[in-house]
Parts: C-alpha cells; structure tokens; sequence
C-alpha cells in the first residue's frame, strides 16, 4: 500500500532516510566501528535520519554516496 505523507516535509525527510539506509545496507557493522557507538545504535540512527555531516565524513570510505544522492542529502527542496 502506498504510504501517505502529511507534507513535503515529510516527503523530503523520508526521501533523505531512504538513501541513507540504502547507502550503509550491509555496513552497520563498519559504521558501529567508525562512529564508536553499538550496532543497534547505528540502526537507530539510521531509522530516524539522525546522521550528522561529521558521520557521513567518517564514513565516506564506507559509504559509497554518489554527488547526486550527497546533493540530495544536504539541499533537498519543495
């Protein structure tokens, strides 16, 4: 069933968190290691899209984000 969204807002946060979490699928492990916090953790955070700028600098080795889903990431726009 398709989801329903309340706003762009919403639209745009889910869009920023689908790309995360298909950007670290299979890496959790490595991220728990890189950023210094529990697997679970790094799940979490992921769920919720609380992922700083100074995460995804660490994890640039882990994280293969192209520029386009980057630009996606700090400029999405209604």
């Amino acid at each position: 069933m398709p989801r329903g969204y309340l706003s762009g807002e919403d639209r745009r946060k889910q869009k920023i968190i689908r790309t995360l979490q298909g950007a670290a699928k299979g890496k959790q492990k490595d991220l728990s290691k890189v950023w210094g916090i529990t697997q679970p953790a790094v799940s979490q955070r992921l769920k919720s899209g609380n992922v700083t700028l100074y995460d995804l600098y660490l994890a640039r080795d882990f994280l293969k984000i192209d520029l386009e889903d980057l630009e996606t990431l700090l400029h999405e726009r209604g």
